[in-house]
Parts: C-alpha cells; structure tokens; sequence
C-alpha cells in the first residue's frame, strides 16, 4: 500500500493556513485593478460584473468577489470565501491573493488597525488599509506557494511510525 501525502508549504513560515495540492482552486480569476470599489454598492456592482457565481464550485465552495493584494497589485478574483483569524493580541490583519494555490489567504504579517481581528475574505475590500495598493511586495506575499507531493511506501511508514502493540495490520 503506498500513503499519498500532498503538502503545500509558503516559503514563509508564518502562515497559519495549510492547502494540500486538492485544495487548489484552478477556476480563480485574478484581473488587476486600480482601485478596489469603496463602499456596498460599488462592491455590489463590481461583484455583478465578475460574475463569480457563473464559474464552477472549488471542491464545494462557491466563488465569490474579492478585491485584495496580489503582490505588488490589487486584484479582483472569484475565490472561496475564507474566514480571516488575525493573532487578536496583535490586532487585525489583511487577506491577499495566493496565486499557488488560487486563493484569498490571511496575510499575517500586515497590520490594519481598521480591521477587526476575524472577519471574512470577501470583506476586505471595507478596510482601507488592506486595499492600498502596495508600493513593494511585503514579506509575506512575496513568496510563491509550493505544492509537493510525497509518497511513503507501506514498508517505510512500518519501519519509521510506532504503533501500539495490539495493532498489527494498518493497512486496511
């Protein structure tokens, strides 16, 4: 029997999210703006004109409008809505676009002193510290997401995992 383990690792080590190569969204449409819309209506607006409900489901998730970074650009993207959890001590944080993984992701290295501390990625666009566009990529969305893949053979998990005595046969 061969154990199919999928990793995808940010070459930062802050972020606390972890894809596995089946999370990937590949329908995700990043188109680079300007400016994200301010306000409901205009957000409303430009949700309608991307037309995110006409792309298929990722692995179960509808896609919806983002506008966020994507480097050192805003994009908008029809991406799965992902809940933003901030470290709360301190304070809040922005999303940003994962091209690797064709997601919005929590960006834990910005500070946004306007955002609450958890939130939802497709509300971004509300905190004005997180839709400025970026002058200089920041540390965190400089790096590239890697998907790896590794397989481990049924002897090799055998001769390196310690199981309790009464089990014998893992293999089913």
């Amino acid at each position: 029997m061969v154990v199919d383990f999928c990793f995808v690792e940010t070459t930062h080590m802050n972020r606390a999210e972890r894809f596995t190569k089946k999370d990937k969204c590949k329908d995700s449409t990043p188109e680079k703006v300007r400016t994200c819309p301010q306000g409901e209506a205009d957000i409303q607006e430009r949700a309608r004109m991307m037309k995110c409900d006409s792309y298929p489901e990722c692995h179960g998730e509808e896609l919806v409008y983002h506008c966020v970074r994507f480097i050192t650009d805003l994009v908008e993207v029809c991406a799965p809505n992902l809940r933003i959890v901030c470290d709360h001590k301190s304070g809040g944080c922005c999303a940003v676009f994962e091209e690797g993984l064709g997601r919005v992701i929590v960006d834990p290295n910005s500070h946004c002193q306007d955002c609450p501390w958890h939130y939802h990625s497709n509300e971004t666009s509300k905190y004005s510290a997180c839709v400025q566009a970026p002058q200089t990529p920041t540390s965190s969305t400089e790096h590239r997401v890697t998907v790896r893949e590794t397989n481990i053979s049924n002897e090799f998990a055998k001769s390196t995992v310690s199981l309790p005595e009464n089990i014998t046969d893992f293999t089913r």
